[in-house]
């Protein structure tokens, strides 16, 4: 009798699982399903990517540190 009220929890756990599972998915789609807008920039809005900072990492190693620059940028959301 023990056995079997355990299989019947197991299977209805198993059953809850899977709805939230569902209920998340559907969730992650409607979020996903906005719409962009793609908007020209203008001849004084540009992005710089420079190197700022280079060192040494042991004897034949180098890191460069880069730095990305807006000019004239206003971000509507990001």
């Amino acid at each position: 009798m023990n056995r079997k009220i355990e299989d019947n929890l197991l299977k209805k756990s198993i059953i809850i699982v899977w709805i939230i599972l569902l209920i998340f998915s559907m969730l992650g789609i409607i979020v996903e399903a906005s719409s962009t807008i793609t908007i020209e920039p203008a001849e004084n809005q540009y992005f710089e990517f420079r190197a700022a900072k280079i060192n040494n990492i042991g004897e034949d190693n180098k890191q460069v540190i880069m730095e990305l620059w807006g000019h004239n940028i206003d971000f509507k959301r990001v």
